[in-house]
């Protein structure tokens, strides 16, 4: 399962070029996050309230952090609305930093465009296992597609995996079929930690034999 994560993921990498259009996360202006213009493109993000929050943890509350706010996301390229709105939680920062975690734009191979939008539940989060996505893509011919992922069915698309986890909107890493390598400790555990520990036990009885 390791041994294909890694195939699979070299794979990606040999036929696609991912990277993030600005990186909504990033630094920059409030409206640089709502409007840009990606590869001749220009797309909007335009925000509905929905009158909920996300209460924050206990441990937020006690550092001052206020409910998130659920909005229901219109994305409009080319002036035109090309999806149904769908529900995100804003992040903490309202400012430059008010889409992460939940929608991003990227480009493959310089020549594509990905929307990655993760979607929230009527609470505001969903846990990982029933968490979905929706990638809306512009080709070189301007065609538009939208694609719906799941974390269960995440196996069938590599590449929407690919653009998840580059653009960050997902609540912790995954992998293309398992989430091993994702994990802490990953070949250490199955490799280093049973020979290291064997290893210091040998030279540990070797040392005691030779005492006596």
């Amino acid at each position: 399962m390791m041994l294909r994560e890694g195939l699979v993921d070299a794979r990606i990498n040999n036929h696609y070029s991912v990277t993030s259009f600005y990186g909504i996360g990033g630094p920059q202006t409030l409206q640089q996050a709502r409007h840009a213009y990606v590869l001749r493109h220009s797309i909007e993000f335009v925000e509905e309230p929905t009158g909920e929050f996300v209460e924050p943890t206990p441990t937020e509350k006690e550092e001052g952090v206020k409910p998130f706010p659920i909005v229901k996301i219109h994305i409009k390229i080319n002036d035109k609305e090309v999806t149904t709105p769908e529900r995100i939680v804003l992040s903490r920062n309202i400012g430059a930093q008010r889409y992460y975690g939940s929608l991003d734009i990227m480009k493959v191979n310089n020549q594509k465009v990905a929307i990655i939008q993760r979607l929230a539940d009527k609470n505001g989060e969903k846990n990982l296992e029933n968490q979905d996505w929706k990638i809306i893509w512009i080709d070189e011919k301007n065609h538009l597609t939208e694609e719906k992922i799941t974390y269960k069915n995440r196996g069938n698309h590599p590449l929407a995996v690919k653009l998840i986890m580059e653009s960050n909107t997902t609540p912790m890493r995954i992998g293309y079929h398992s989430d091993l390598l994702e994990m802490y400790p990953s070949f250490v555990y199955p490799i280093f930690y049973p020979w290291g520990t064997f290893l210091i036990g040998l030279i540990s009885l070797i040392s005691s034999i030779r005492k006596k």
